[in-house]
C-alpha cells in the first residue's frame, strides 16, 4: 500500500498552488490529507490520486472511466472549486474517480496524444517504444507525441515514443499488479513509470548499472547528476529506475513566521508554539485580516513533517538504530501533531482546506517539502523568505525546520526499463536522453513552447500544466512557475550535494509480503489522523489517544512487517561487508 505525497512532486509542493508531492492514496484506500492544486480543492476525506504531494489538472485519455461508470454519489461535487479566470470554462472539466472510488481532480480530456498505431503510420521506418506512465502526476503533457517525435528524429535516432497510461478508474489492485496483469497477457512496454520500490522489487524493471556505465549516453547521465542521486535511486542490488532529481529530497516540517509580527510581539521563533500560546493570542485579538496559523490538521505518516524515511504509513525508517519502527514511536511526528491539534483547539489554526483570504498570516505550519523556492516562495538577500500565494498580500517570513533540515531520500516515483521490453537499448537510451537533453525535457514536461506556455523575464514557465514527476530533471530544464529563475537550478544541485545523506539509504525494504497487513495498520492511522481532526485540548487527552490506536495497529499484526523489514535489513547488511 502506497501513500500520495508526491507529489509532489514532485512530487508531491511547498505550497497550495502546488501542494505536497505524496505516494497515492488510491493504493492505501483514501487519504486524510488535505491536498490544493491550482485553485481546486478536495475536502479532507476525499483524496486525490496523487504525493507524497504533489501538483497541477491532470489529463486523461479519451476512454477513460468516467465518473456515470462509478457507484459514488455525485452529492460529492460540490466539495470542489473550479478555478475560474479568462480562457476557463468548467466545461472542459468532468469529474471522475481513482482506483479507490474517490474522487479526483477535474481535468480535460487529451487532444495531442497519438496512439501506437498512429506513431507506428507516422514513423514507418523507426522502432516504436511504449512509455506506460499513470496519471498520478495530474498532468497536461505526454500531449506533445508528434513534436516530441520529430525532435528525436532530428537527433537522428533509430526510435520514436508513444505514451500510453495504465490506471483504468474501475482497477482495485496495486500499480505493479495492474501492469503485471497486462503483461502477462502479451502486451509488450519499453519504459515503465511506477512507484520506484515496486519497478525492481516486482520484476517490472531491470537493473540500468550496466547501461549506466557502458554507454554513451549512460555516462553524459552519470557525469550530470551528483553522487547522491545515485545512491538515492539504487534499490538494493542496483538502480532500477530513474527518478526527478528534486523528488530524492525529503521532507520536513517547514514553519514560515510574519517576520514583522515576529519582532512587533517578541516571538521567539526556536520555541514551540505551545510554549508561546499568550502571544498567539494576541496577536490573535489585535491583527485583524490576519490568520493566526495557517495549517493542515493532522495527517497519519511521518514523511511530511520529519526527515526521516517513510516506509508506509504506519512505518517509518529510523535512520540512528537502522530499524523499521511504528510512526506513532516517533515523537518528532508525535510532537508535531499534537502541536497542530492543540493549535486547532485553541481556535488559532485555518485548515489549509480552506482557502486563506486574510491580507496576512502569522504562522505558516506546514508538512513541507524539499522545493523551499516551489511556487510561490523566494529566498530574499536578508535571509527572509517571501511568501506570495499563501494570503492575498505576500508576507516577508522568517522560516525555520524544527524536525530537521532536508535530507537524501529515495525517489517516490521513477522510471524504468521494463524488462518486458524487445528493445531494451533504445528504452535505456530514450531515458537517459529524456534526462540530459534540455530541449526533450522541457517537451516532456512542458509541451510545446509558444502554444503551452512562454518563458517569463525571470527565465520560467509560465503555465501550471506541467509534467513534473513523470518526467523533470530542474538540473536542465526550464525552471517552473513560482520559482527564482534560473537559480532554480543551482538551488536543487546544491542540496543534492551537501544534504545528509544517511549511509544505508540504498537499503530500501521490500513490503510487497505484509501488503494485507501493512494496508490494516494504515486503516487504523487514518483513524488515528481523524481522532485528531477535531483538537487535542490536552497533551494527557493527546496521549491516551496515541495510546488507543499504538493498540489497534499492533492489534493488526503489523510486528510482523517490522520484523521482517529488520531481517532483511540484517541480510542486506551483511552482503554489503562481504
Amino acid at each position: 500500500m502506497k501513500k500520495l505525497l508526491a507529489i509532489l512532486l514532485a512530487a508531491v509542493m511547498l505550497l497550495s498552488s502546488c501542494g505536497v508531492s505524496e505516494r497515492n492514496p488510491a493504493e492505501q484506500g483514501g487519504s486524510d490529507s488535505s491536498t490544493e492544486q491550482g485553485g481546486i480543492e478536495t475536502s479532507k476525506n476525499e483524496p486525490v490520486t496523487e504525493d507524497k504531494s504533489d501538483e497541477q489538472q491532470s489529463d486523461a485519455p479519451s476512454g477513460e472511466t468516467s465518473s456515470s461508470d462509478t457507484s459514488e454519489d455525485d452529492d460529492n461535487y460540490e466539495d470542489y472549486i473550479l478555478p475560474s479566470g479568462d480562457g476557463f470554462s468548467a466545461d472542459e472539466f468532468e469529474f471522475r474517480y481513482d482506483i479507490n472510488g474517490y474522487l479526483i481532480t477535474p481535468y480535460r480530456e487529451l487532444e495531442c496524444a497519438l496512439s501506437y498505431e498512429e506513431v507506428c503510420e507516422m514513423y514507418p521506418d523507426k522502432t516504436v517504444l511504449t512509455w506506460l506512465v499513470s496519471f498520478v502526476d495530474n498532468t497536461y503533457t505526454t500531449m506533445r507525441t508528434k513534436e516530441i517525435n520529430d525532435y528525436l528524429v532530428s537527433l537522428g535516432k533509430d526510435y520514436v515514443v508513444c505514451f500510453e497510461a495504465y490506471i483504468d478508474n474501475k482497477y482495485r489492485d496495486p500499480y505493479y499488479v495492474i501492469i503485471q496483469d497486462r503483461i502477462d497477457k502479451g502486451e509488450k512496454f519499453d519504459i515503465i513509470f511506477d512507484f520506484s520500490d515496486h519497478l525492481g522489487q516486482s520484476g517490472l524493471t531491470i537493473p540500468l548499472d550496466e547501461y549506466i556505465n557502458s554507454t554513451d549516453a549512460g555516462q553524459k547521465l552519470l557525469e550530470l547528476m551528483p553522487e547522491n542521486y545515485w545512491r538515492a535511486c539504487t534499490n538494493n542490488d542496483g538502480i532500477y529506475g530513474l527518478g526527478n532529481p528534486s523528488d530524492v529530497i525529503t521532507y520536513t516540517l517547514v514553519c514560515y513566521y510574519n517576520a514583522e509580527l515576529v519582532d512587533k510581539y517578541g516571538y521567539d521563533i526556536n520555541k514551540s508554539p505551545l510554549e508561546q500560546l499568550d502571544i498567539l493570542r494576541e496577536i490573535d485579538e489585535n491583527e485583524d485580516d490576519t490568520c493566526t496559523v495557517y495549517g493542515s490538521r493532522p495527517i497519519q505518516y511521518t514523511a511530511p513533517y520529519t526527515n526521516d524515511r517513510n516506509i508506509e504509513n504506519p512505518l517509518y525508517w529510523d535512520k540512528d538504530t537502522h530499524e523499521a519502527k511504528l510512526a506513532l514511536d516517533n515523537q518528532k511526528y508525535l510532537d508535531s501533531v499534537y502541536t497542530i491539534a492543540k493549535l486547532d483547539s485553541e481556535g488559532y489554526l485555518t485548515p489549509s482546506t480552506f482557502n486563506l483570504f486574510d491580507d496576512s498570516f502569522f504562522l505558516y505550519y506546514t508538512q513541507g517539502v524539499a522545493l523551499g523556492f516551489w511556487n510561490g516562495v523566494t529566498l530574499n538577500d536578508d535571509g527572509t523568505y517571501t511568501v506570495s500565494n499563501v494570503a492575498k498580500e505576500p508576507v516577508t517570513c522568517y522560516m525555520t525546520m524544527p524536525n530537521g533540515p532536508m535530507a537524501i531520500n529515495n525517489p517516490w516515483y521513477a522510471n524504468g526499463v521494463a524488462a518486458a521490453s524487445e528493445h531494451k537499448d533504445e528504452a535505456f537510451d530514450l531515458l537517459a536522453t529524456a534526462y540530459t537533453d534540455a530541449t526533450l525535457n522541457n517537451l516532456l514536461v512542458y509541451g510545446l513552447e509558444g502554444v503551452d506556455y512562454n518563458i517569463t523575464e525571470n527565465g520560467t514557465a509560465d503555465t501550471g500544466d506541467y509534467s513534473v514527476m513523470l518526467y523533470a530533471n530542474h538540473l536542465i530544464g526550464i525552471p517552473p512557475a513560482g520559482t527564482n529563475g534560473q537559480g532554480f537550478a543551482d538551488y536543487i544541485r546544491n542540496i543534492l550535494e551537501t544534504a545528509p545523506c544517511e549511509d544505508d539509504i540504498e537499503f530500501i525494504p521490500n513490503i510487497l509480503d505484509y501488503q494485507e497487513v501493512v494496508s490494516d495498520a494504515s486503516s487504523v492511522m487514518y483513524d488515528f489522523a481523524d481522532a485528531l481532526s477535531h483538537g487535542a485540548a490536552t497533551r494527557e487527552e493527546f496521549d491516551a489517544i496515541v495510546a488507543e490506536y499504538k493498540e489497534k495497529i499492533l492489534q493488526t499484526g503489523i510486528q510482523d512487517a517490522i520484523d521482517g523489514i529488520n531481517a532483511q535489513y540484517a541480510e542486506w547488511k551483511e552482503q554489503q561487508n562481504e
